[in-house]
């Protein structure tokens, strides 16, 4: 498990194109999109997800990222010409409908600020609580989700937890839980 020393995340949840698999999305995110975005200045640490196993609750997206960001250089992230180039080159290439002027579409960005637990991050699993109704698992860290970028928030909470699925007390009338299989991380 590393730490990730960061109390600023972006949650970008979205669903690529219906033939992304056939024309090789995953390597593209290995290859392209994860370098890309790590090398990024502002982003600290940059993985791309798919869903896993829906626990409880309903999604409407396959896919997700977890973008940590240092707070003082989160500015460079938005304002850099490079970072919008490549979201608008993911978007020609992979979005679902990508001439659709509303980008919550193709996906969304919900910005989450550390309440709680440690920061961490796992490679092999993590599991994501939308609205929790439980007190934090002890290997979890809790989110506030003030105010998404792109599209609405669906949630003002989001417990992620790294590693194995925790007990169903966790996540049982939660608004959604699922867990996560990781496509990309540096």
């Amino acid at each position: 498990m590393v730490h990730v020393p960061t109390e600023l995340m972006f949650f970008l949840p979205y669903t690529p194109r219906a033939d992304a698999d056939s024309r090789g999305y995953d390597d593209w995110i290995r290859e392209i999109d994860n370098p890309f975005f790590n090398s990024a200045p502002g982003i600290s640490h940059y993985s791309n997800w798919k869903v896993g196993e829906v626990l409880s609750g309903a999604i409407d997206f396959t896919h997700f990222d977890f973008m940590f960001v240092d707070p003082a250089r989160v500015a460079l992230i938005w304002s850099n010409e490079s970072v919008a180039a490549f979201a608008s080159g993911w978007n020609e290439q992979w979005g679902r409908d990508p001439q659709n002027p509303d980008l919550s579409v193709n996906y969304h960005i919900y910005q989450l600020e550390h309440e709680d637990g440690a920061i961490t991050f796992d490679k092999n699993q993590v599991t994501v609580i939308m609205q929790p109704v439980e007190s934090l698992a002890a290997t979890g860290s809790r989110w506030d989700v003030p105010k998404a970028l792109v599209g609405e928030s669906p949630c003002t909470l989001i417990d992620v937890i790294f590693g194995p699925v925790p007990p169903a007390k966790f996540w049982t009338g939660a608004q959604a839980a699922f867990t996560g299989e990781l496509i990309a991380a540096p």
